[in-house]
C-alpha cells in the first residue's frame, strides 16, 4: 500500500492476503467479515462504501472511482476492472464470476440477487438502471450505451450483444438464450414476458415500439428497421426476415409460424387476431393495409404490391400469388381456398361477402371492379381481362372461362352453373336478372 489515505474506517474479521494498493483513498468505509486475497488495486477512490460479507479472489481494479456504493452479500472471483466510475450504486446478493469490465460507466444503479458468469464488457456506459433477479451467462457486450432503463427477472445466456444503443427501456420477466444481435439502436422500448431463442439480429434500429407476452423461437432478423410499432400476444416461430422495413405497424394477437420475408415494405399497416402459418413472401410492399381477424395458412406470395387494402374477416388456405399488384381494394368476409393467382393486376375493387373456392386466375387484369355477395366455386379464369365491371348477386359454379375480354360490363343478380366459355369477347354488356345454366 503506497499513498493511502483512510479516514473513519471499521473493519472487522477482515482477511487480505497478496494485496497491493497504490494512491487509494477511503473515506467512512465500513468493511465487515470480508475474504480479499490476488488483488492489486491502483488509483482507487471509494468514499461513503458501505460493504458487508464480501468475498473477493483474484480481482485487478485500476483507476476505479466508487462513491455512495451499498454492496451486501457479494462473491466476486477472477473479475478485472479498469477505468470503471460507478457512483450511487446500489448491490445486494449478487454472485459475479470471471467478470471483465473495461472503461465502464455506471451511474445510478440497483442490482438486487443477480447472478452474473463469465461476462466481459467493455466501453460500456449504462446509467439511470434497476436490474432485479437477473441471471446472465456467458455474456458479452461491447461498446453498448443503455439509459433509462428497467429489467426484472431477465434471464440471458450466451447472448453476444456488439454496438447496442437503449434508451428508456423496460423488460419484464423476459428470457433470453443464444441470441446475437449487433449494431442494434432501441429506443423508448416496453418488453414485458417475452421469450426469445436462438434469435440473431443484425442492424435493426427499433424506436418506441411495446411487445408484451411475445414469445419468439429460432427467428433471424437481418437489416430490419420497425418504428412506432405496438405488438401484443404475438408467437412467431422459426421466421426468417431481411431487408424489412415496418413503420406504424400495430400486430394484436398474431401467430406465425415457418414465415419468410425478404425485401418486405410494409408501412401504416394494423393487423389483430391474424394467424399465419407456412407463409413465404418476398419482395412484398404494403401501405396503408388494415387486416383483421385474418387466416392465412400455406400462402406463397412473391412481388406483390398492396396499397391502401382493407381486408376483414378473411380465410385464405393454400394460396399462391406471384408478381400481383393490388391497389385501392377492400374485402371483407371473403373466403379463399387452394386459390391460384399469376401476374395479376386489380385496381379500385370492392369485394364483399364473397366466397372463393378452388380458383385459378392467371394473367388477370381487372380494374374498377365492384362485387358483392359472389359465391364461385371450382372456377378457372385464363387470359381474361375485365374492366369497369359491377357484379351484384352472382352464383357462378364450375365456370370455366379462357381468353375473355369485358369491358364495361354489368350484371345484377345472375345465377350462372356448369357454364364453358371461350374466347369470347364482350364489350358494352348490361345483363341484369339472368339465369343460365
Amino acid at each position: 500500500m503506497s499513498n493511502v489515505q483512510t479516514s473513519n474506517v471499521q473493519m472487522s474479521d477482515v482477511l487480505m492476503s497478496y494485496i497491493q494498493m497504490s494512491d487509494v483513498q477511503m473515506s467512512d468505509v465500513q468493511m465487515s467479515d470480508i475474504l480479499m486475497s490476488y488483488i492489486q488495486m491502483s488509483y482507487v477512490l471509494m468514499s461513503d462504501v458501505l460493504m458487508s460479507y464480501i468475498q473477493m479472489s483474484d480481482v485487478q481494479m485500476s483507476d476505479v472511482q466508487m462513491s455512495d456504493i451499498l454492496m451486501s452479500y457479494i462473491q466476486m472471483s477472477y473479475v478485472q476492472m479498469s477505468d470503471v466510475l460507478m457512483s450511487y450504486i446500489q448491490m445486494s446478493d449478487v454472485q459475479m464470476s470471471d467478470v471483465q469490465m473495461s472503461d465502464v460507466l455506471m451511474s445510478y444503479i440497483q442490482m438486487s440477487d443477480v447472478l452474473m458468469s463469465y461476462i466481459q464488457m467493455s466501453d460500456v456506459l449504462m446509467s439511470y438502471i434497476q436490474m432485479s433477479d437477473v441471471q446472465m451467462s456467458d455474456v458479452q457486450m461491447s461498446d453498448i450505451l443503455m439509459s433509462y432503463i428497467q429489467m426484472s427477472y431477465v434471464l440471458m445466456s450466451d447472448v453476444l450483444m456488439s454496438y447496442i444503443q437503449m434508451s428508456d427501456v423496460q423488460m419484464s420477466d423476459v428470457q433470453m438464450s443464444d441470441v446475437q444481435m449487433s449494431y442494434i439502436q432501441i429506443s423508448n422500448t416496453q418488453i414485458s414476458d417475452v421469450l426469445m431463442s436462438y434469435i440473431q439480429m443484425s442492424d435493426v434500429q427499433m424506436s418506441d415500439v411495446q411487445m408484451s407476452d411475445v414469445l419468439m423461437s429460432y427467428i433471424q432478423m437481418s437489416y430490419v428497421q420497425m418504428s412506432d410499432v405496438l405488438m401484443s400476444y404475438i408467437q412467431m416461430s422459426d421466421v426468417q426476415m431481411s431487408d424489412v422495413q415496418m413503420s406504424y405497424v400495430q400486430m394484436s394477437y398474431v401467430q406465425m409460424s415457418d414465415v419468410q420475408m425478404s425485401y418486405v415494405l410494409m408501412s401504416y399497416i394494423q393487423m389483430s387476431d391474424v394467424e399465419m402459418s407456412n407463409v413465404q413472401t418476398s419482395n412484398v410492399q404494403m401501405s396503408d393495409v388494415l387486416m383483421s381477424y385474418i387466416q392465412m395458412s400455406g400462402v406463397q406470395m412473391s412481388d406483390v404490391q398492396m396499397s391502401d387494402v382493407q381486408m376483414s374477416n378473411v380465410q385464405m388456405s393454400d394460396v399462391q400469388m406471384s408478381d400481383v399488384l393490388m391497389s385501392y381494394i377492400q374485402m371483407s368476409d371473403v373466403q379463399m381456398s387452394d386459390v391460384q393467382m399469376s401476374d395479376v393486376q386489380m385496381s379500385d375493387v370492392l369485394m364483399s361477402y364473397i366466397q372463393m373456392s378452388y380458383v385459378q386466375m392467371s394473367d388477370v387484369l381487372m380494374s374498377y371492379i365492384q362485387m358483392s355477395d359472389v359465391q364461385m366455386s371450382d372456377v378457372q379464369m385464363s387470359d381474361v381481362l375485365m374492366s369497369y365491371i359491377q357484379m351484384s348477386y352472382v352464383q357462378m359454379s364450375d365456370v370455366l372461362m379462357s381468353y375473355i375480354q369485358m369491358s364495361d360490363v354489368q350484371m345484377s343478380d345472375v345465377l350462372m352453373s356448369y357454364i364453358q366459355m371461350s374466347d369470347v369477347q364482350m364489350s358494352d354488356v348490361l345483363m341484369s336478372y339472368i339465369q343460365m345454366s
